[in-house]
C-alpha cells in the first residue's frame, strides 16, 4: 500500500473537550431558556431593545445602570438572577422572544452563570484549529521517539539528571524539552542551556507538515454548556465551559510534504543522526496517526493509575454515618472513573488528547521518565506536590476525541 502524503482525517469527540477561544462569556450574555441557554451578544441585546422592544435611549440608559448595579453587586453578594431577567423583560420583551447569537443544551440544571470560558470559533462557527492537532503530533513524536529510540533516551536521560537539582516547577520542564524538541526536530547538537533555550523555527523538520483547520459547524450542532471541576484540591473550584458534545466530528486535511522533507535532510541537514534521519525519511501519516495513539493510550494509562492513587482522608470529626457516607462515595466515584477508562481503552482505531484542562502530568517529559524508568519517576514526582486534575460532573477525564483516516 502506497503511503499517503495527503488525506482527510475525521475527528470524533468522546469526552468533554475545551479548546479555547481565550475570551470569556459574560454572566450578562447568558439567558437560560428552559433546557437550553442563549448566548445573546451586548451588541444584539441593545439593537433588539432599540429596535424590537422601541426602547428609547434614556430608558436603555436607565437598564444597563441598573446592570451595572446588579454587577458592582455580584463581587460582594450572590446575584440576583431574577432582577437581572426582570430587567430585560421591563423593556417589554420576553427572554423566550430574544434573538440570539445561538442557543446550546445545558448538562447541568443551572439558573445563572457567573463566566462561561468560550470554545474557539470563527465567522462564528465552531472548528478545530490545525495548529492544536499539530501541537498534540509534536507532543506525540517527542515522546515516541524518546521511548523507543535506545540512542536519544540514553543521552536525554543522562542529561537530565544532570540538571535534576534545577527541578523547582514546571518551568524548567518545558525549556529541557524545548531543548530536545530541538535536538528532535531541528538536529540542535548544543547542550542544555536554560538561559538560551528557544525553538529553532527555520530548521524544525515539522514545517513539512500541515494540517488545516476543520470544516465549521455551527455551535447548536456540536456544543453543550458543561460544568468540569477541580480535583484532589483543598479549594473548590468548578469553572463553566462550551464543551464539544460527545460524537461531535469535525473533518479536516492532514498534508506530509515528505519529498520536500528529504531533499530538506539532504541539503540543509545533512548531519543530523543517521537514525533520527532514517525515522523522518520513513514517515507517513499514517504512521504518524499510529504514534499519536500509542501516545495517547500511555497517557490514559498514565492517568487511570494516578487517579487510583490518591486517596482522600475522611476528617476524625464526622460522624460514622458521614464516614460511611464518604465512603461509598467514593467508591461510585472509582467506579464511575474505572468504567470511562475502560471504555476509552477499548475504543477501536486511534485516540488522541487534545484542549485544556486535559493535566499537568500530560508533559511528554514526565510520561516518558515514567514508561521507561518507574523508580526515577517516583523520585522526581515527589518535587511537585500539586495532584490536582480536571473533571466533568460525571467523574470523566477532559480532551479525549477518536481520529479515522478517510482515504
Amino acid at each position: 500500500m502506497e503511503a499517503l502524503s495527503e488525506t482527510t482525517l475525521k475527528i470524533k469527540n468522546l469526552t468533554t473537550t475545551f479548546i479555547g477561544s481565550g475570551n470569556k462569556i459574560s454572566q450578562w450574555e447568558v439567558f437560560p431558556s428552559g433546557k437550553t441557554v442563549k448566548i445573546i451578544k451586548f451588541d444584539r441585546l441593545v439593537n433588539q431593545l432599540k429596535n424590537r422592544a422601541k426602547v428609547s435611549p434614556q430608558k436603555i440608559r436607565n437598564l444597563f445602570l441598573r446592570i451595572s448595579r446588579i454587577i458592582y453587586q455580584s463581587a460582594v453578594h450572590p446575584v440576583n438572577a431574577r432582577e437581572y431577567i426582570q430587567i430585560i423583560q421591563d423593556s417589554g420583551l420576553r427572554i423566550e422572544e430574544l434573538w440570539a447569537d445561538y442557543s446550546i443544551p445545558i448538562d447541568d440544571r443551572a439558573t445563572f452563570f457567573k463566566e462561561i470560558e468560550e470554545f474557539i470559533k470563527t465567522q462564528e462557527k465552531v472548528y478545530i484549529p490545525g495548529s492544536e492537532i499539530k501541537g498534540a503530533i509534536r507532543t506525540a513524536i517527542f515522546y515516541y521517539l524518546l521511548t523507543t529510540n535506545p540512542k536519544i533516551w540514553s543521552a536525554f536521560i543522562e542529561e537530565f539528571k544532570k540538571y535534576e537539582n534545577l527541578l523547582r516547577n514546571e518551568s524548567f520542564l518545558k525549556k529541557f524539552a524545548l531543548h530536545w524538541e530541538n535536538k528532535i526536530f531541528a538536529g540542535e547538537k548544543s547542550s542544555f542551556n536554560p538561559q538560551k533555550t528557544s525553538p529553532k523555527g527555520k530548521e524544525d523538520l515539522l514545517k513539512f507538515l500541515v494540517v488545516r483547520d476543520s470544516q465549521l459547524r455551527k455551535p447548536e450542532e456540536v456544543l453543550i454548556l458543561r460544568q468540569i471541576y477541580l480535583k484532589n484540591s483543598k479549594r473548590k473550584l468548578n469553572v463553566w465551559i462550551e464543551s464539544l458534545r460527545e460524537k461531535a466530528s469535525f473533518n479536516l486535511t492532514i498534508i506530509w510534504r515528505d519529498k520536500e522533507l528529504k531533499k530538506f535532510l539532504e541539503k540543509e541537514l545533512s548531519s543530523i543522526d543517521p537514525s533520527l534521519k532514517q525515522f523522518w525519511t520513513n514517515l507517513n501519516i499514517e504512521k504518524i496517526v499510529e504514534i499519536l495513539d500509542r501516545y495517547t493510550r500511555d497517557l490514559l494509562a498514565f492517568e487511570e493509575e494516578k487517579r487510583g492513587l490518591k486517596k482522600e482522608p475522611i476528617q476524625k470529626t464526622t460522624s460514622k454515618e458521614e464516614i460511611l457516607k464518604a465512603f461509598l462515595e467514593k467508591l461510585k466515584q472509582e467506579k464511575e472513573n474505572s468504567g470511562i477508562f475502560q471504555e476509552l481503552k477499548k475504543e477501536k482505531g486511534y485516540l488522541i488528547r487534545l484542549g485544556k484542562f486535559t493535566g499537568r502530568y500530560s508533559h511528554s517529559v514526565l510520561l516518558a521518565i515514567w514508561k521507561k524508568d518507574y523508580k526515577y519517576f517516583q523520585k522526581i514526582e515527589r518535587k511537585f506536590p500539586s495532584k490536582t486534575y480536571w473533571e466533568d460532573s460525571k467523574g470523566n477525564p477532559l480532551g479525549f476525541l477518536k481520529i479515522e483516516i478517510l482515504n
